[in-house]
């Protein structure tokens, strides 16, 4: 697997991230709280679509907004293989990740928390829509 995070993996359409609000489920595991839905696999998409949020209200300056979000999606686009291993075949799972801790955490950091958040997911998405998923390596 290319180790890439392509356009078509990210979530744009402002329809889905709202529906991701209406309809979703959520996971806290600090510092992140993770919106999920599920949604019908079509053709063009890939496993999972992922928007990354780095809220305002606890870091005013876009700088150290923009800082955070390059890490998290640096540490997601370098262990979603793993992520992707692990999830059910005819569906995509729409996911927000919103980082909600007020201190700059390093890119070491972030991504040994990520990682088992993502495995939480798994776990989750299996038990709230009744999905067998393949087990986590």
């Amino acid at each position: 697997m290319r180790l890439k995070f392509t356009k078509k993996e990210r979530l744009c359409s402002q329809k889905l991230i709202n529906q991701l609000f209406v309809e979703g489920k959520g996971l806290y595991y600090f510092p992140f709280r993770l919106v999920y839905s599920l949604t019908e696999k079509k053709e063009e998409n890939t496993p999972v679509q992922i928007v990354i949020s780095v809220p305002k209200r606890n870091h005013k300056h876009a700088v150290k907004r923009n800082i955070l979000k390059r890490r998290i999606r640096e540490a997601y686009r370098k262990k979603k293989h793993r992520f992707y291993a692990n999830l059910p075949l005819g569906c995509t799972i729409n996911l927000m990740l919103i980082y909600v801790s007020s201190t700059i955490s390093t890119y070491g950091e972030i991504e040994s928390k990520l990682i088992p958040a993502l495995d939480i997911l798994v776990k989750r998405v299996e038990k709230d829509f009744n999905i067998s998923i393949r087990p986590i390596d």
